[in-house]
């Protein structure tokens, strides 16, 4: 995604959010232009103090992402709906409704590419100790029925890789694992909230491994 010009348009969806606000960043820091989809309301404080063109706008509402797309060569989708909580009907409507809904507006407005954000979740839960796994790696393995983060992302994995199959849009997929860093809203402020007031839960052994990475790391 690198062989653009300057002048060139960039979206980026989810750009109020963790990994979304970083993006924008490193485009600002390499001189491109930015359109931020942001939903009516949302803070966007930091990324308006960039200098970046906003577009109002919902993943779930058709009209507002064929006005976004319009006169954009590359695509950033990092909206979803993040946590390990809630309805399906939202992880339905925002992940992968959303995603379908963007691919359409983009292929209509011939966006050049599309980058979108999925997450290492979704590989699921493969067998094997000490298993290596890369891209080419089945997805959702032995997912629990109520993972719908997981799930989610991989019905949007399947849109977009029918979206590239089929010649609507280019694209390119990265699955980043457990993301933290400046501007997070879901996670680490709960966990040091709880680990302050001693309600955190030791689960497992203790030795447990878990994949993070800083989100400013992923966006360049």
């Amino acid at each position: 995604m690198t062989d653009q010009p300057n002048n060139s348009l960039n979206l980026v969806t989810g750009a109020t959010g963790l990994l979304g606000s970083h993006i924008v960043e490193q485009l600002v820091n390499r001189g491109r232009r930015v359109r931020a989809l942001v939903r009516p309301g949302s803070d966007v404080e930091f990324i308006k103090g960039l200098g970046v063109e906003l577009a109002e706008g919902d993943i779930t509402d058709q009209p507002s992402l064929d006005r976004a797309c319009q006169g954009v060569d590359r695509v950033y989708h990092s909206a979803a709906r993040v946590g390990d909580w809630g309805p399906w009907s939202e992880f339905q409507a925002i992940t992968i409704d959303g995603t379908r809904n963007l691919i359409a507006a983009a292929a209509e407005a011939k966006v050049k590419r599309m980058l979108h954000i999925s997450s290492i979740s979704a590989y699921g839960h493969p067998d094997g100790k000490g298993l290596i796994i890369d891209e080419t790696a089945p997805l959702g393995r032995s997912l629990y029925h109520w993972s719908y983060y997981s799930r989610a992302k991989v019905e949007a994995e399947k849109l977009v890789w029918q979206a590239h199959d089929d010649g609507l849009v280019a694209m390119t997929v990265v699955r980043p694992s457990w993301l933290y860093g400046p501007r997070d809203r879901a996670t680490i402020g709960r966990l040091i909230d709880s680990i302050r007031s001693g309600k955190t839960k030791l689960i497992g052994s203790g030795d447990n491994r878990l994949n993070v990475v800083y989100a400013g790391n992923v966006a360049e």
